[in-house]
């Protein structure tokens, strides 16, 4: 079952959230406009997060850890992502205050970044998302 909405509203306008879908929306925006002609797969080996990159030149590839957490692998990963993000990012947003959900946003990404740094270390394909 795919939720549309919940009942739970909430009580300040989540401006933080609106941020992150729009900024997911225009890196999104920035991979359809890339296309399929290798530009966009340059795209994500720069900046998505590959396990093996990362430890082998690692400090020049820390940036990914975030970068990668902003990038999607099509249509259905992004409206997914974004879909559960305006559902329930504005109640998180609505309890934890603006500056507190921002960090628990980047802090969740880069708890899901290391642990598939932790649990594939040696894999060469890109994480995102």
């Amino acid at each position: 079952m795919i939720p549309l909405k919940d009942n739970i509203p909430s009580e300040k306008i989540p401006f933080v959230n609106f941020f992150l879908i729009g900024l997911n929306t225009v890196v999104f925006l920035f991979e359809l406009m890339l296309g399929r002609q290798g530009l966009l797969e340059q795209l994500i080996i720069n900046y998505g997060l590959i396990p093996y990159h990362f430890f082998v030149s690692f400090p020049e590839r820390w940036f990914t850890l975030l970068t990668s957490m902003f990038l999607h692998g099509g249509w259905l990963h992004f409206i997914g992502n974004m879909l559960y993000l305006y559902i329930f990012g504005d109640n998180i947003e609505d309890r934890l205050g603006h500056l507190k959900y921002f960090v628990f946003y980047i802090t969740c990404g880069l708890l899901a970044a290391s642990a598939q740094l932790a649990f594939s270390a040696g894999s060469g394909l890109p994480m995102i998302g």
